[in-house]
C-alpha cells in the first residue's frame, strides 16, 4: 500500500495539506453545497419572471452570484498560498 501511495504523493503534494485539513475541507464543501442549493430551490424561483429569465434590475441577481464567486475565489486562494 505505501508503495502505491509514495509516487500518487509525490506527483500531487496538494493532497498532503488537504489530508491534513479534512474538517475544514468538508465544512467549505458543505457551505458551498448549501449555497447553491439556497440558489437553486430559494432565490432563483422567486427572480423568474413570466418568461423563465431573471430579472436583471433585481439587486439579488446581482449580489448572489458574487457572493458565491467570492467564497469559491477565496477557497483557490487559500489552497494555492
Amino acid at each position: 500500500m505505501g508503495a502505491t501511495v509514495a509516487p500518487l504523493l509525490s506527483g500531487a503534494l496538494w493532497l498532503v495539506s488537504l489530508s491534513r485539513n479534512k474538517q475544514w475541507v468538508f465544512a467549505v464543501a458543505a457551505l458551498l453545497i448549501a449555497d447553491k442549493m439556497a440558489y437553486h430551490y430559494i432565490i432563483a424561483p422567486k427572480q423568474q419572471g413570466r418568461n423563465g429569465a431573471c430579472d436583471p434590475g433585481d439587486p439579488t441577481a446581482r449580489d448572489v452570484p458574487a457572493v458565491s464567486n467570492a467564497l469559491c475565489f477565496g477557497v483557490r486562494q487559500q489552497s494555492t498560498g
